[in-house]
């Protein structure tokens, strides 16, 4: 019901010279006769995945108990103009910006009920089918030779193994005879440093204990879980060649599972201007020896050793295959915020 006087609709309502947009008697609207949108009317947002010829995209939708006025990228105004509303997209739920969305084809839909549903599309792809990226690769585990190198599963034929550091430059060569041009092979200098994990089962899950050494120079003094000291019989071990030692003193001293990893020169592998596609953009090297540990799986079944054998690089400067940049991120999440006019 709108409100009345002497049998005339109100169409407006002033209080001096600001013109009042609602009017609450009883707890129960009585002016205007359109109706307000609540929040809880517009929750929660909804949210598929989508993927054309081009890119794979996340979109979101919600349904208004009324249809609004401008865009997805733009916002929307109700039909009173009461309250703006704006989708707002994110890569780490820190962050928020908005003008990122636009609206689907055919959206809104009139629902016949007097709701309209609207569909927005994320202008930032979560992933372009298409492109071309650069690989890198990079690793500081001592004493390590790669002993296959693969992009997307397909392995690089090369002259296997490489010692690495040591190798860099005969691996950049041969990753540029074989095709890979502007392929860079560096290493930079640092000290050796030591990294002790336990790992085991116990109380229904799997754990991965930390263990802290303590160097003197190159050789392990001391080794702590927490802040207790643990006995073992042969310090000072010289590292590296007293690893072995080392891990097996542990693993007797009740740190079963105790793997010793040595860290020092860090090397990195660039493999630029590739052609991808989609989300498959997997750089690979299988290396040795490995250091492996004992793994368990949900239910708490061993499992056996796990190698430890490779290392994962990544890919990035996604571009078109012309070399346009692309932006796109695999993480994505949306919200809409709802202000006053």
């Amino acid at each position: 019901m709108g409100a009345l006087k002497n049998s005339r609709k109100v169409a407006r309502f002033h209080v001096g010279d600001h013109r009042v947009k609602l009017l609450v008697r009883g707890g129960h609207r009585v002016f205007p006769e359109h109706r307000v949108i609540e929040l809880s009317q517009l929750m929660p947002l909804t949210m598929r995945m989508v993927t054309d010829t081009e890119n794979f995209r996340m979109e979101v939708g919600f349904t208004s108990p009324g249809e609004l006025t401008g865009s997805a990228t733009a916002g929307w105004t109700d039909e009173r103009g009461l309250c703006n509303l704006r989708l707002e997209n994110s890569f780490d739920l820190a962050t928020w910006e908005s003008g990122n969305f636009e609206d689907c084809p055919g959206s809104p839909t009139d629902n016949l009920d007097g709701t309209f549903t609207y569909w927005s599309r994320c202008s930032i792809a979560v992933w372009w089918i298409a492109v071309m990226v650069d690989y890198s690769m990079t690793s500081n585990r001592y004493g390590k030779t790669i002993e296959s190198l693969t992009i997307n599963d397909v392995e690089i034929a090369l002259d296997y193994p490489y010692a690495m550091p040591a190798d860099c430059a005969t691996l950049q060569a041969d990753l540029r005879t074989a095709g890979y041009t502007d392929s860079v092979v560096s290493s930079t200098t640092a000290a050796l440093s030591v990294g002790i994990e336990d790992h085991g089962y116990a109380d229904n899950a799997a754990y991965r204990h930390r263990l802290t050494p303590t160097l003197s120079g190159s050789n392990v003094t001391n080794v702590a879980f927490r802040t207790t000291n643990i006995t073992l019989p042969s310090y000072p071990y010289a590292m590296p060649s007293q690893r072995a030692a080392l891990q097996a003193d542990l693993r007797t001293a009740g740190y079963s599972g105790a793997v010793v990893m040595l860290y020092d020169d860090p090397w990195e592998i660039i493999i630029p201007d590739q052609a991808a596609d989609a989300n498959f953009r997997v750089f690979k090297a299988t290396i040795s020896p490995g250091d492996p540990h004992p793994y368990w799986n949900i239910f708490g079944v061993y499992q056996g050793l796990n190698p430890q054998t490779q290392i994962n690089g990544s890919s990035g400067n996604v571009r078109t295959p012309e070399g346009d940049p692309l932006e796109e991120s695999l993480k994505q999440f949306a919200r809409l915020k709802i202000t006053q006019a």
